[in-house]
């Protein structure tokens, strides 16, 4: 029974880290997209990482509605 508690909770931690990790494509406003990383949300801002390495504040109303709910 502890061995199914770990393997069940290994797999809900590794599936919330390739969800972070992985780059997706995101709208925002008037339908502009980006391909980034979800780095987190911090005082209404969703932190992308670009592909260059750099993390960049979009406010979460400023994503699309399944962007948002992405988040």
């Amino acid at each position: 029974m502890k061995w199914l508690s770990l393997v069940t909770l290994v797999s809900l931690l590794t599936h919330q880290g390739l969800r972070a990790a992985a780059a997706r494509e995101w709208t925002y406003e008037k339908g502009r997209k980006v391909t980034a990383t979800f780095e987190g949300l911090k005082d209404g801002k969703v932190n992308l990482a670009m592909k260059n390495g750099k993390v960049l504040p979009f406010p979460l109303k400023s994503l699309s509605k399944t962007d948002q709910q992405w988040v």
